[in-house]
C-alpha cells in the first residue's frame, strides 16, 4: 500500500476515522450521542486506543473534522449536531477503499485482474482522477487505460464505478495468462513457482 495513504489515515486519527464511520451509517448525529462506548465500537480491534476516549478527546476531534471541512457543525432544536459534507463523504469513500485494500488477499491465485475504461475527453478531470485512485490502490498500469493487479478486486473496482458514477465505462476482467507476464510477477514480487 502506497505509504502516503497510511500517512494521511494516521494524521486523520483513529477517533477522527472512527467519528466518520459513525457519520458515514446516519445522516447527522447529536454531539452528545457521540459516547466514548459508541466511538470504540467503530474502532478496529487491532488499533484500539490504550483507553477509552474522553468527551473532550472526542470534541478536540469533531473541532478537528470540522476545521478540514469533513464535517459540519450546526444547532437543530438546541442541540449541537455534525454531520459529513462532501469532502468529509470523499475522505471516508478513501479510507474505506484502503481498508478493503489492507483485507485483499495476500496469496496469488494465478489469475490476473485487468480493469480497463473508456472516459471521453470532455470528461478529462475525472478521467485522472480514476487513474491516481487505482495507481494508489496499487494496480500497475499496462497501458494507458489498462490496469493490472493480481488479486481478486471486484469489490473495490465496484465501489469505484459507484463513486465516479462510470459503470458504463470502466470494466473489470479476470484473466489467467497474458503478455509480460515475467515483469508483473517481478513488479508484484511474485515468485514465478507461486503460479
Amino acid at each position: 500500500m502506497p505509504r502516503n495513504r497510511v500517512n494521511q489515515r494516521e494524521r486523520l486519527g483513529q477517533l477522527g476515522t472512527a467519528i466518520l464511520t459513525v457519520l458515514g451509517t446516519v445522516a447527522f448525529i447529536s454531539v452528545a450521542l457521540l459516547a466514548p462506548n459508541a466511538i470504540q465500537m467503530f474502532t478496529p480491534p487491532k488499533t484500539k486506543r490504550r483507553r477509552r476516549p474522553t468527551g473532550w478527546d472526542i470534541n478536540r476531534a469533531v473541532s478537528t473534522l470540522t476545521n478540514r471541512g469533513y464535517v459540519m457543525r450546526e444547532r437543530r432544536r438546541g442541540k449541537w449536531v455534525i454531520s459529513l459534507t462532501p469532502k468529509g463523504q470523499r475522505r471516508l469513500y478513501d479510507l474505506t477503499l484502503v481498508q478493503q485494500r489492507e483485507a485483499l488477499p495476500k496469496r496469488w491465485d494465478g489469475k490476473w485482474r485487468l480493469v480497463f475504461f473508456y472516459i471521453p475527453a470532455e470528461y478529462g478531470k475525472l478521467r485522472n482522477n480514476v487513474r491516481r485512485k487505482l495507481r494508489e490502490l496499487g494496480f500497475h498500469q499496462a497501458q494507458k487505460s489498462v490496469y493490472i493487479y493480481p488479486h481478486e478486486c471486484r469489490e473495490v473496482i465496484s465501489r469505484l464505478q459507484n463513486f465516479y458514477g462510470i459503470e458504463p465505462h470502466l470494466h473489470y476482467a479476470v484473466v489467467e495468462t497474458i503478455s509480460n507476464e515475467a515483469a508483473y510477477l517481478l513488479h508484484f514480487h511474485i515468485k514465478h513457482s507461486e503460479r
